[in-house]
């Protein structure tokens, strides 16, 4: 018998530990700060929507006129803040641990954002000949964000996530259409003898609305009194267009934003319902007349 010592038998290589396919898990770092941008964008413009002049934005600007215009408000709230929350899911999509998810749920998520900011962008500038540079910068961070979440998609995935794309983005457009419609028809409940009177009311107390031609919240304020609108003590900021410089009224009146009304000494920016001017003003209305 050999006197040899035998060899310990050699341990079998460890097997390499099981790993997550490439690109199934993690942060898509480039999406997450594009959506970031968006969201700190977005509540920028949502702080000073309708403020006494949007920082940037001279009065009476493309950024200014789009920003008091109907087509900047959406089911009560302004756009910005509905952008906020789209660039905020997508911020949360980008950082989503299974990639994979995220991947199929972002490019959805995105076209449909940017098919909605691509017709406010259009709309605004058929309606008001007017561009607004924070507006076409979210549209630059969408579009961004689109061409990501679409060459981060899988192949094979592709053809079923344009179609659902698509319904969404139509479907998305058709309902923002709608709505913007029914914002800029603005009517009002009271009898038009008690517009008249309020109207008039406002003129003889000394109230004082200053508002500008192009400016469609102006014109959806003096919708709201329909024919007794020309009694309305109306004042016209830019009578010579947008990008003009004011009147000489609205220059001593400090006014930087359209409308605003100046009641009894108070500046009051914004449309304002006619039970508030009655309410600013002194007038009572008639269902009030017997408490």
């Amino acid at each position: 018998m050999s006197n040899a010592k035998k060899r310990p038998a050699s341990k079998p290589p460890k097997a390499p530990a099981t790993t997550a396919p490439a690109g199934s898990r993690g942060t898509d770092r480039l999406s997450l700060i594009l959506a970031v941008l968006g969201v700190l964008l977005s509540l920028y413009l949502w702080l000073n929507h309708q403020s006494d002049g949007l920082p940037g934005c001279a009065a009476g600007g493309g950024c200014d006129r789009v920003q008091q215009s109907p087509w900047s408000v959406l089911w009560g709230l302004p756009v910005a803040a509905w952008g906020a929350a789209a660039y905020l899911l997508l911020a949360v999509l980008s950082a989503w641990p299974d990639r994979r998810a995220s991947a199929a749920a972002i490019p959805v998520a995105a076209t449909t954002g940017m098919a909605i900011s691509a017709y406010l962008t259009a709309i605004t500038w058929h309606e008001l000949n007017a561009w607004c540079p924070w507006c076409l910068a979210s549209l630059a961070l969408i579009t961004a964000l689109t061409v990501r979440g679409w060459l981060r998609s899988e192949p094979l995935l592709r053809r079923w996530l344009g179609g659902l794309t698509l319904v969404a983005a139509v479907g998305a457009v058709t309902l923002v259409y709608q709505a913007q419609g029914e914002g800029v028809r603005t009517t009002s409940g009271l009898e038009p003898r008690v517009l008249q009177q309020l109207a008039d009311h406002l003129r003889e107390s000394g109230a004082r609305f200053y508002g500008a031609s192009w400016c469609g919240a102006c014109a959806g304020q003096k919708s709201v009194f329909g024919s007794a609108a020309e009694a309305l003590p109306y004042i016209e900021c830019s009578p010579h267009g947008p990008g003009t410089p004011p009147s000489t009224d609205c220059l001593v009146a400090e006014i930087r934003t359209y409308p605003t009304w100046i009641i009894r000494g108070n500046k009051r920016p914004g449309a304002l319902a006619p039970e508030q001017l009655a309410a600013l003003s002194g007038f009572v209305l008639p269902a009030a007349e017997g408490e």
